[in-house]
């Protein structure tokens, strides 16, 4: 990792679970049911992020909902995402650890 490391994306998914949260508490969970998000507590960079993947729709401006199947699968490719940079290193791992034994 760059830059924040660990403690950043630690950070991001904290204020992405907190966005999806307080949607779902508002029951914001279709469009209509959605609700305007509340001023504080939010990231812009994070809303515009999920707004991007399609995980939090605009049902019109302001109005928020959270589409669950769509957050179901960017939480899955997130867990992909980092099972692959967990294989990586393992192998980078063995690769280092045979190459010094030879």
């Amino acid at each position: 990792m760059t830059g924040s490391g660990l403690p950043g994306v630690v950070a991001l998914s904290r204020a992405e679970r907190r966005l999806i949260e307080g949607l779902r508490r508002a029951g914001a969970v279709n469009a209509g049911a959605a609700r305007p998000l509340e001023g504080r507590g939010f990231q812009i960079d994070r809303l515009e992020k999920l707004l991007e993947v399609g995980v939090i729709l605009e049902a019109s401006p302001g109005v928020y909902y959270v589409d669950e199947s769509a957050y179901e699968r960017y939480r899955q490719g997130k867990r992909i995402g980092l099972l692959a940079v967990i294989a990586a290193v393992l192998l980078v791992a063995l690769f280092l650890a045979i190459r010094s034994a030879l």
